[in-house]
């Protein structure tokens, strides 16, 4: 009983913590009056911060685990910041201050050896840098600091790193590809290569990782690099991303089948619209910002309705995700063949991509819970290294019948294609606006363009 009154008290002092006491002034990141000490102690905040970030995760370290590590106490650390979501946004500041500095370093590219040694080495310091602020990829989706700000945040970051990286390409001897398609393209495989490389705790063993990513970027950027600029290539080839083991084809779940089986067509119609409103909404917000009064909201129903169909989120997400991976199956079987003939007559690719680019649309929001993995549940493990096995198969064959195949692997050519496909053409607006069938088609023909420069140019 003494122990729940200690807890109880503790925690109404936590709640009251930062709107009653009074902030004294200087403390800000920019204060001149801070001083060296205070500076010294705001700066072990935030690396501390990031560290328990990185080993816990955002919500589980609490603003105690922050004040013991950093060993100031809670109210002298509240003289600093007001939360943890405050240090968070600090910590995406002080990333992507790193990461533009990075890009403002780097030498003209260009396709001759010197240019892919110097994008080589801009992609391992990067790499760097996403090893030490990884925890903050993964988790800015779904934390629970006021979303626009974070978007916000993160969209003016990537609009003024692609201005800078656009600045060094149009240096750069750039042929078939504008500086900022190209600056797009970069920045949307270089992270996500990074992405798979952290979620996955894989520490690469030697180079070849960032060998083998920089030179399928190389072969795409500047597609008439001397193939013997890759002959130097640092150990095995990379094996450590999106790891599958082979696989046929499987019975999926019967989700659908098992709650909507012996509905009414009234049901069947009701539950329809929630389905497709739930599509449209993780696509837009994510699946953990996604709530279920926007979902019904967005079919035109109360949330009770809602829960006549679905015990919560999740239910839907799974139904969709067994939808999601029919779509893909059907899709990447009729990847047209033979793909020797692709080279020659490409308009097969381009068809294929439009009909992909469809199921992608309606799906995104499925696509990248697969991809982040932070959503636990056997079944959506299941779809998504189901979907992994076939296109990897896909990669396989159109890697065998193109100039990479002696460069890179399959799993890094894969990297990039995924990278592309979850980022386009969403990162052609940077947060700007809605994305309108232009882009979208812009989108299309740049992952085209990507496929057949680095394939066969």
């Amino acid at each position: 009983m003494a122990d729940s009154g200690k807890r109880t008290r503790r925690a109404k002092y936590d709640e009251r913590m930062p709107s009653e006491l009074q902030r004294r002034p200087g403390y800000g990141a920019a204060s001149p009056s801070v001083g060296a000490r205070g500076a010294a102690t705001r700066e072990r905040i935030v690396q501390e911060t990031l560290t328990l970030f990185s080993r816990y995760g955002y919500h589980a370290t609490t603003i105690l685990d922050i004040a013991h590590a950093a060993h100031v106490s809670r109210s002298t650390l509240y003289q600093y910041f007001e939360n943890k979501g405050e240090i968070f946004i600090e910590l995406l500041e002080e990333c992507g201050r790193s990461i533009l500095s990075l890009a403002q370093e780097v030498e003209e590219l260009g396709p001759t050896e010197r240019g892919f040694t110097r994008l080589m080495e801009w992609v391992s310091r990067w790499t760097l840098i996403y090893r030490k602020y990884g925890t903050l990829y993964v988790e800015w989706t779904h934390i629970d600091i006021a979303a626009s700000d974070v978007n916000d945040l993160v969209a003016s970051f990537l609009r003024r790193l692609h201005r800078r990286i656009a600045d060094l390409y149009r240096r750069s001897d750039l042929v078939g590809i504008t500086p900022e398609d190209a600056a797009v393209v970069t920045t949307s495989v270089v992270n996500r290569f990074n992405y798979f490389l952290y979620v996955g705790r894989r520490t690469p063993p030697s180079d070849a990782p960032v060998w083998e990513i920089s030179a399928a970027l190389q072969l795409t950027l500047f597609p008439d690099t001397p193939l013997d600029t890759f002959d130097k290539a640092p150990g095995r080839r990379a094996t450590m991303m999106c790891r599958h083991g082979r696989g046929a084809s499987r019975r999926r779940s019967t989700e659908r089948q098992a709650r909507l089986g012996d509905a009414s067509a009234r049901s069947i119609a009701t539950a329809t619209l929630l389905v497709d409103a739930g599509a449209v909404v993780f696509a837009d917000v994510g699946y953990h910002r996604a709530s279920v009064e926007e979902i019904a909201k967005k079919a035109g129903f109360a949330r009770a309705t809602f829960y006549r169909y679905f015990d919560d989120k999740l239910d839907l997400l799974l139904l969709l995700s067994e939808d999601c991976e029919a779509a893909l199956e059907a899709r990447l079987a009729d990847f047209p063949t033979p793909i020797s003939d692709l080279r020659s007559d490409p308009a097969p690719l381009r068809r294929w991509l439009e009909e992909f680019y469809s199921d992608r649309d309606k799906y995104i929001g499925v696509i990248r819970a697969w991809v982040d993995r932070s959503t636990r549940d056997a079944r959506l493990d299941e779809a998504r290294e189901h979907v992994a096995v076939q296109t990897h198969d896909v990669v396989v064959a159109l890697l065998g019948a193109s100039r990479l195949a002696d460069i890179v692997s399959a799993r890094t050519f894969e990297t990039m294609l995924l990278a592309l496909v979850e980022r386009l053409p969403d990162a052609l607006v940077d947060g700007k606006s809605e994305i309108s069938p232009a882009i979208q088609e812009r989108g299309l023909e740049l992952i085209y363009t990507v496929i057949r420069r680095a394939l066969w140019y």
